[in-house]
C-alpha cells in the first residue's frame, strides 16, 4: 500500500507537468510564466525550435518538463503495485490534478 502512495505522487507530477507543458504551448499569452518579463527565466520557457525555423538539440521550457513528466510515468509505474481498485484513483488523481493547474493555477 505505501508503494501505491508514493507511486500516486509521481502520478501526480507528471500530471502537474502535462498541465505545464499545455500551458505553455496553448495559453502562455495569458499563463503566470507571461509575467516574468525581461526574465531569462521567461525566455527559457517561451523558447520554441518551431518559431526559429531550426531542429537544433535543445532543452527549452516543454521540454523540460517532458522529461520530467515522463521519469514521473515510469517511477509511478514501477512503483505500482498493481491494485486494479487503485486505477480509479490514479485516473481521478491525474484528472482533478491536470484541471486544477491547467484551467486555474497556472493562468492569470
Amino acid at each position: 500500500m505505501t508503494n501505491s502512495l508514493i507511486a500516486l505522487a509521481f502520478w501526480c507530477l507528471a500530471a502537474f507537468c502535462n498541465a505545464v507543458m499545455d500551458t505553455i504551448v496553448h495559453h502562455f499569452p495569458i499563463s503566470r510564466f507571461a509575467r516574468l518579463k525581461g526574465s531569462k527565466l521567461r525566455d527559457w520557457i517561451e523558447s520554441d525550435y518551431r518559431r526559429k525555423g531550426q531542429y537544433l538539440f535543445h532543452i527549452d521550457g516543454w521540454h523540460f518538463f517532458k522529461g520530467l513528466m515522463l521519469f514521473n510515468l515510469i517511477m509511478s509505474i514501477c512503483l505500482y503495485d498493481g491494485n486494479l481498485w487503485l486505477f480509479p484513483v490514479f485516473v481521478g488523481a491525474w484528472y482533478a490534478v491536470f484541471q486544477t493547474f491547467y484551467h486555474k493555477a497556472l493562468l492569470v
